[in-house]
Order: structure tokens, then sequence, then C-alpha cells
């Protein structure tokens, strides 16, 4: 098992999270879980428009709360559970929706590029792409 701080592949997001206080000290969600994290990689930070990654990598603020939770799930799912058009509730409170095909998965806009990490309080899937939610899209564009 693993927690988001221990995986290479999510030190921008770990870091963010962590000074922003969304991430206990053993490096967990703040939060009873369990969770379903679809989580951006270094990769989908450095993509971002300069204007998005500077308010983001600020780590502070209701906008970092907004997207963080626009990224997480209540409850356990694995790819397993995903079906193709299947929308999920993100803890941001805004829907989002899961599409399945061609062996690929994606949330939103993001392709997911690995699946079913285990952690400690829920499942980790690495996605190529920071999601925006829709309250806060206008806002950087």
């Amino acid at each position: 098992m693993y927690v988001l701080q221990s995986l290479r592949g999510f030190v921008t997001l770990s870091s963010v999270l962590s000074n922003a206080g969304l991430l206990t000290p053993a490096g967990m969600i703040v939060g009873e879980g369990p969770f379903t994290v679809f989580a951006p990689t270094n990769e989908a930070f450095a993509k971002l428009p300069q204007v998005v990654s500077d308010d983001l990598l600020a780590g502070s603020g209701t906008d970092l709360e907004h997207v963080f939770g626009y990224h997480v799930v209540r409850g356990k799912i694995t790819s397993a559970d995903i079906v193709d058009g299947m929308e999920v509730v993100t803890l941001e409170g805004e829907a989002v929706k899961l599409r399945v095909g061609d062996g690929n998965i994606t949330i939103g806009e993001a392709l997911v590029t690995e699946t079913d990490i285990p952690a400690w309080n829920g499942v980790i899937h690495a996605i190529d792409t920071v999601l925006i939610p829709p309250s806060l899209a206008s806002k950087w564009h």
C-alpha cells in the first residue's frame, strides 16, 4: 500500500496538497475514506497554462480545494468497477463522466495512464491532465 507522497510520479501534486494542508502528515488525504483519487502526474501539471499553474502551485485558497476535490470521489472505485458513461460525483460536488473504449479509460478530458495503485485509504488512478471543475473553467480561460 502506498501514500501519494511516496510515489515519484506525483511529487508536484503531493507537494501542493501538503502545503495546502490537504494531506495528513502521514501523506493521506484529509478526511475519512476510502477515496478514489484521479491523480494528475507531474507531467499533467507541466501542461497547465502559466496562470493556472501559478495559482495552484501557490498551494492555498479555495481554488486549490475545488480543483483537488474535483479529482477525488468518495469510495473505492477500481478499474474493474468503471463502465462506459459512468458518472461519479466528486468531493468538489460536481459530477464527472468516465469513458471506457479502445482499452483506455478517460475521466473528463484526462486519460487514465495507470490504474489501481493501492493506497492506505483507497485507490489512485494516474491521469495525464489536471481536471478543472466547470465552476472554475471561465476563471482561467
